[in-house]
């Protein structure tokens, strides 16, 4: 299944990420960014007054292979997690045969409530800088500690575990030059396929939720909005 035909510098194709990358040829993408659901949003919900849908936890496991069979080589990842299951997915990545390179540290302005009184408060997210084949940087040297602002209010984000436009360029711009595809198997509302726009990058994002797959070709349409 070719996703773009030439015409077309974007898609987002709605349908469940394992069935639409097993119909992807093999080395199709140059790059992955993205943003999968790293725990059970069913049962142990993001945000307690509930104004989302719940989202279901996909292992890493089951995607990862068919993540590093669509990228070409030589290639990269970054895949934004939590630091409790930065291990599962890092050894998920190493098991298909990636090289896993970094961990890279978003510090981020304010702490999550969680445990107040038996718990540190959470100011950092993480992510997988993984490569496949003889990857080498086409920029300047990046860092592995990254201070980007953080999407607070719900008026300002789609998603509930929407990402800044700002971290997702940085990470597009980290791993690929422009004119390469950026594959997001997990496009959300769209974050990354915005991202893509302005280091012209092109994109193809995977996202289940119809809901989801309307505001994100919204988001990244030539007038689409930038949150």
């Amino acid at each position: 299944m070719d996703v773009l035909d030439g015409t077309r510098r974007w898609a987002v194709v709605c349908g469940d990420c394992l069935e639409v990358m097993r119909e992807m040829p093999d080395g199709c993408v140059d790059a992955v960014v993205t943003d999968p659901p790293w725990m059970d949003y069913e049962t142990g919900r993001y945000d307690a007054s509930e104004w989302h849908a719940p989202i279901a936890k996909v292992p890493p496991s089951q995607y990862m292979g068919l993540l590093f069979r669509v990228l070409r080589a030589p290639s990269a990842m970054v895949l934004w997690c939590r630091w409790d299951c930065f291990d599962e997915h890092a050894a998920a990545a190493r098991s298909v045969g990636f090289d896993v390179r970094n961990q890279i540290v978003w510090g981020k302005p304010n702490h999550t409530a969680g445990d107040l009184d038996g718990n540190l408060g959470n100011r950092h997210e993480c992510a997988v800088f993984a490569v496949k084949g003889r990857w080498k940087r086409d920029s300047g040297r990046e860092v592995n500690l990254w201070i980007e602002p953080h999407l607070f209010s719900r008026d300002r984000r789609y998603h509930p575990t929407q990402k800044p436009v700002g971290l997702m360029k940085r990470s597009v711009s980290l791993v690929c030059v422009p004119g390469a595809v950026v594959l997001d198997p997990f496009a959300g509302s769209g974050t990354t396929g915005v991202a893509c726009k302005y280091p012209e990058r092109c994109f193809i994002g995977i996202e289940r939720d119809p809901d989801y797959c309307a505001i994100a070709r919204a988001r990244i349409e030539p007038r689409g909005e930038l949150l």
